[in-house]
C-alpha cells in the first residue's frame, strides 16, 4: 500500500514524528486506517512509525492476554533485530529505560541457537545414530539430491541409498497418490453456458463471503449444496470496493446468459464479517472456525456432523439453530427471506 522495501521501512519510520491511531489487529483494518491517512496528506514516514506503534500495541494489549510484561525485556526475532525503531515503540509503551532493554548479538537467529542447545534433552530418547553433519548437508543441498533421485547424506557427506522424488515425504508412490486424492482440490466450473440452464430460468444459490486480512473471496452453492460459482480477489486496500465490483460482474455475467441468479441467503465471515454483514444486509455472519467446522465434513468428504454451529439472526443478535443433515435443504424454509436479500441489489448498500 505504501510501495516502500521492507529493506527501507525501519529508516523512514525513523523520521516520523507523529503517531496516528492505526488497527494493529490484521492487514484489513490496518489498511482502512491507513488509505484515508493518504488520501489526507499523510506524511509516510508519520505512517510508517505509527504501524510500529500499531504493532506494539496489539502485543501489549492483545497478544500478552493481559499478563504484564517487566523489565528488563529481551527483543528478539527478525523484526526486532532489524527495525530498532520497532524496538523504541515498544520502550515508550511499556516506560522502559536502555537499561531496560536487552539486544542479544545475532538476535534473528536467537530460537533457533536455542532449538540447537536444547536438542541432547529434546531428542534424548531418539536414535543416537544421528549425524548433526550429515543433517546439515542434506538440508543445504535438499533440492540437488531431490533432483538426481538421491537419498540423505551420510556421516561423511557422501550419499547413501537411492530413492526417488515421491520418497522424500512419502514411503511409496501409491501412498503419495493416495493422499492426493484425499486432497484433491475441488474443481469450480466458472462457465455459465455448463449449467444447461433455459434462458429465463431462475437459479436459486446461497452466498457464503469471507473477508480476509488480505484478499476477499466468495462462492455461490445451489439448493443441494453443490457449488455454482466463486470468486477471489486481494484486497487491494479497498476490500469492500473489490467485492462490489465482483457482485456486479457477476450478476452480468448471469443477465447476459439469461439466468435470473436469486440470491436466498448471505453469510459472512474472516476479519470484515461485521463490516461485510453490516455492508450488504447479510442474514448471518459467523466467525472463520465456525466456518471451517460447518465446510470440513462436506468439502472434505467426511460424514462429521455439523454440530450445532449454523447461526441464525433473531432479534438483531446471533443464535445457534439445530445442524441440518448434510443435503438437507427443508431447514431453510423455517426462516422467510426478505425480498431485499437479493444481494445484487443490497451490494448497492456497498459504498466507496
Amino acid at each position: 500500500l505504501l510501495r516502500i522495501p521492507v529493506e527501507s521501512f525501519d529508516r523512514l519510520a525513523a523520521k516520523g514524528t507523529q503517531v496516528y491511531d492505526i488497527s494493529g489487529r490484521c492487514g484489513v483494518f490496518a489498511k482502512t486506517d491507513i488509505q484515508p491517512l493518504l488520501n489526507q496528506g499523510g506524511l509516510l514516514e508519520d505512517i510508517a512509525l505509527s504501524t510500529f506503534h500499531a504493532i506494539a500495541k496489539q502485543t501489549i494489549g492483545g497478544l500478552a492476554q493481559g499478563l504484564e510484561i517487566k523489565p528488563p525485556v529481551v527483543f528478539e526475532g527478525g523484526p526486532l533485530a532489524f527495525n530498532p525503531t520497532l524496538i523504541k515503540a515498544f520502550a515508550g509503551r511499556l516506560n522502559l529505560s536502555e537499561a531496560d532493554i536487552i539486544r542479544p548479538p545475532n538476535s534473528e537467529t536467537l530460537i533457533a541457537y536455542g532449538t540447537a542447545l536444547s536438542i541432547n534433552e529434546l531428542f534424548k530418547d531418539y536414535d543416537k545414530g544421528f549425524s548433526p553433519e550429515a543433517a546439515l548437508t542434506s538440508l543445504s543441498m535438499f533440492r540437488e539430491l531431490t533432483a538426481l533421485g538421491t537419498g540423505n547424506a551420510s556421516s561423511a557427506g557422501s550419499a547413501s541409498q537411492a530413492y526417488s522424488p515421491d520418497q522424500v515425504f512419502f514411503a511409496s508412490r501409491e501412498e503419495r497418490e493416495n493422499f492426493e486424492e484425499r486432497h484433491r482440490i475441488f474443481a469450480i466450473n466458472h462457465d455459465v453456458t455448463t449449467l444447461k440452464m433455459e434462458r429465463g430460468e431462475t437459479l436459486r444459490v446461497y452466498m457464503g463471503i469471507d473477508a480476509g486480512s488480505t484478499t476477499s473471496k466468495f462462492v455461490l452453492i445451489d439448493e443441494d449444496e453443490n457449488v455454482i460459482d466463486s470468486f477471489y480477489s486481494p484486497n487491494k486496500g479497498e476490500p469492500l470496493k473489490v467485492i462490489k465490483q465482483a457482485l456486479l460482474d457477476m450478476h452480468e455475467k448471469y443477465r447476459a446468459a439469461g439466468i435470473n441468479l436469486e440470491v436466498i441467503a448471505l453469510g459472512t465471515t474472516g476479519y470484515g464479517e461485521l463490516l461485510f454483514d453490516k455492508a450488504l444486509g447479510a442474514d448471518f455472519h459467523t466467525v472463520e472456525t465456525v466456518a471451517h467446522a460447518a465446510a470440513a465434513p462436506v468439502r472434505g468428504g467426511g460424514n462429521a456432523d455439523h454440530g450445532n454451529v449454523l447461526p441464525q439472526k433473531s432479534g438483531g443478535g446471533l443464535k445457534p439453530r439445530p445442524a441440518p443433515a448434510l443435503g438437507d435443504t427443508r431447514h431453510r424454509q423455517r426462516t422467510p427471506i426478505p425480498p431485499r436479500l437479493n444481494a445484487f441489489a443490497s451490494v448497492m448498500y456497498c459504498t466507496p
